[in-house]
């Protein structure tokens, strides 16, 4: 309870699934950590927990049709997150059948038993899913969107890959999609050529910008092992990304940065942080002077 009232939902679901699967914790303990966990879930929009604790959870009778959904969808996420597709499809429908006995849209649900379809390779059934979806005009946007854009990621997956392209071309000039999804169904047409041929989908050449460094005169060395007390050398290593930082800032306060700048090397590893990195503009280079944070091989 205490993580809860600090914020920290998924910890506390953690602890209520943990009481709740403990044979050593009393019955009704047990039964009080199941609801506790149920009351969580109305805020946490994704599976908080293995989907055996939801089939659990969901033999019990007690529950009310607003608790009954929120364990189907989470049942179904689970379901979905461990590979068992048909699991998830089943939950979905249930869910969707739910809904519809209330009178509550099922577009969401719709368009996760279209997921399901597709993870399972049904492509026949999945396209209509998705087309379903995409075509009902009482549907919100960006639910009509989505399903446009997994409608063509069917052909992809299917490797289809010319029909692929022609699906995704057409849904570039869409104005059903959003123009986000207008901007991915274009990059997507033009990834389609490479895919086919055996290549990722995208050239990471294409989306950089290159540019020409001088050689650093300089050269800071970063280390899990180093020391902020130390010179900064490739044999004794600062700690932090702060020590580099401050090495650098007190090196344009005395001599000024060096012509051709400043490389800070920071090597593999793990750094413990439990705060942001803050950079100034005081940590800038200078034209011809710049200061470069780079990993070190290995």
């Amino acid at each position: 309870l205490a993580r809860r009232l600090q914020g920290r939902l998924p910890e506390a679901c953690a602890e209520f699934v943990a009481l709740m699967q403990n044979p050593q914790v009393p019955a009704l303990l047990r039964d009080g950590a199941a609801r506790m966990l149920v009351v969580q879930m109305k805020n946490i929009h994704w599976a908080s927990a293995p989907l055996d604790v939801y089939q659990a959870l969901l033999t019990q009778q007690e529950w009310t049709d607003e608790d009954r959904q929120i364990l189907l969808d989470s049942a179904a996420e689970a379901a979905f997150i461990e590979g068992k597709a048909r699991q998830a499809e089943d939950y979905y429908r249930q869910l969707a059948a739910l809904k519809t006995q209330k009178g509550l849209p099922v577009w969401e649900v719709g368009l996760q038993l279209a997921h399901c379809s597709r993870a399972q390779g049904d492509w026949d059934t999945a396209r209509a899913r998705y087309r379903e979806i995409a075509d009902d005009t009482k549907a919100p946007p960006e639910l009509r969107s989505l399903a446009l854009l997994g409608w063509a990621s069917t052909y992809e997956l299917s490797e289809d890959f010319a029909a692929a392209k022609q699906a995704y071309e057409s849904l570039a000039g869409d104005d059903r999609l959003i123009p986000l999804h207008r901007w991915e169904a274009q990059e997507a047409a033009s990834a389609m050529d490479r895919v086919a041929r055996g290549l990722p989908r995208r050239d990471p050449a294409e989306h950089r910008t290159r540019v020409d460094l001088p050689q650093p005169a300089t050269r800071l060395y970063v280390a899990p092992d180093g020391d902020d007390s130390a010179p900064g050398t490739a044999d004794q290593p600062l700690a932090t990304l702060e020590g580099a930082r401050d090495a650098v800032r007190r090196l344009k306060a005395g001599s000024g940065l060096p012509e051709g700048g400043v490389a800070v090397i920071i090597r593999g590893g793990i750094y413990p942080r439990t705060t942001a990195w803050e950079l100034e503009e005081q940590d800038s280079g200078e034209d011809g002077r710049p200061v470069i944070y780079q990993a070190g091989e290995g």
